[in-house]
C-alpha cells in the first residue's frame, strides 16, 4: 500500500505538477492483484447480501423463495449464487471504469470520491439486479437461449456503466452528456 502511494505522488509529480490524484491512486490499487484477495473476503458476504435481496425482490414478484445459504430454494429447486455471482469481477472492472472517468474529466478529489461512493452502490446492486433476472433464466420461467445467461450480465453491466458516466458528468456540473472525451 505504502509502495503505491509512492509511486502515485511520483506519477502525479511528474505528470500533473500536483501532489496527489485519487483517480490515479484508485487505477494503480487496481492494478495490483487483489481480485483473489477479494473473491476471499468480500465473495462469501457479498453473495449472502445478494441472496438476501434476491429473496426480497422475488418474494414481491409472487415467488415465495428461501434461503439455504447462498442458495435460492423455490419449491424443490435449488439455484446457488456462485463465486463468479458474487461480482468481484465486475465491482472490478466498475471501479476501473469510475477511476479512468475520473482521471479523464479531470474530476476533484471530493467528485472522485463522490464517484467511488456511486459505483460501489451502482455495482452492487447491479450484480443483484442480475441475479434476480439470471433465478428466472436457471429455473427456465422464462424460455431463453443458453447465451442469455452472459448476455444479461453484459446488458445489466452496461446499463450500470452509463450511470457512472452520467453520474459523473452530474458531479462535474455538466448536463448529462453520456461521452464528452
Amino acid at each position: 500500500g505504502l509502495a503505491v502511494m509512492a509511486i502515485c505522488y511520483t506519477l502525479c509529480l511528474y505528470k500533473l505538477n500536483k501532489p496527489f490524484n485519487l483517480s490515479i491512486l484508485g487505477l494503480l490499487f487496481l492494478s495490483l492483484p487483489i481480485i483473489p484477495s477479494l473473491q476471499f473476503y468480500l465473495g462469501y458476504p457479498l453473495r449472502i447480501f445478494a441472496s438476501g435481496i434476491v429473496i426480497f425482490l422475488l418474494k414481491l414478484n409472487g415467488f415465495f423463495v428461501t434461503a439455504e445459504g447462498t442458495c435460492l430454494k423455490w419449491g424443490n429447486q435449488n439455484i446457488c449464487i456462485d463465486v463468479p455471482c458474487a461480482g468481484i469481477q465486475m465491482l472490478w472492472t466498475g471501479l476501473y471504469l469510475c477511476f479512468t472517468i475520473a482521471y479523464i474529466y479531470k474530476l476533484t478529489s471530493r467528485e472522485t470520491i463522490l464517484l467511488f461512493f456511486f459505483s460501489s452502490f451502482a455495482i452492487i446492486m447491479s450484480n443483484v439486479f442480475r441475479a434476480t433476472a439470471l433465478f428466472y433464466t436457471e429455473l427456465k420461467i422464462f424460455n431463453l437461449p443458453d447465451f442469455a445467461h452472459q448476455g444479461i450480465g453484459l446488458v445489466v453491466f452496461f446499463i450500470t456503466a452509463v450511470s457512472i458516466n452520467i453520474f459523473s458528468q452530474f458531479v462535474k456540473g455538466k448536463k448529462y452528456a453520456l461521452l464528452s472525451v
